[in-house]
């Protein structure tokens, strides 16, 4: 996986949050269909929990 992958997850993330979406969910909708890529409950959980509590920067701390 590269690293934009791992943005426009984040960025799906985010949007989840900004929804109201709870993490189960959030998880639940990025691993729907037959893509071949499914996502981490880790990423998911950790990333949910960081835009919850005011992050914004999608992008990996420098």
């Amino acid at each position: 996986m590269t690293s934009m992958d791992n943005v426009e997850k984040r960025a799906v993330i985010k949007h989840c949050v900004r929804v109201g979406m709870t993490p189960t969910d959030t998880l639940k909708f990025m691993n729907q269909g037959n893509t071949g890529q499914s996502c981490k409950r880790s990423l998911v959980y950790k990333w949910h929990r960081r835009f919850s509590n005011g992050r914004e920067d999608i992008n990996d701390d420098k």
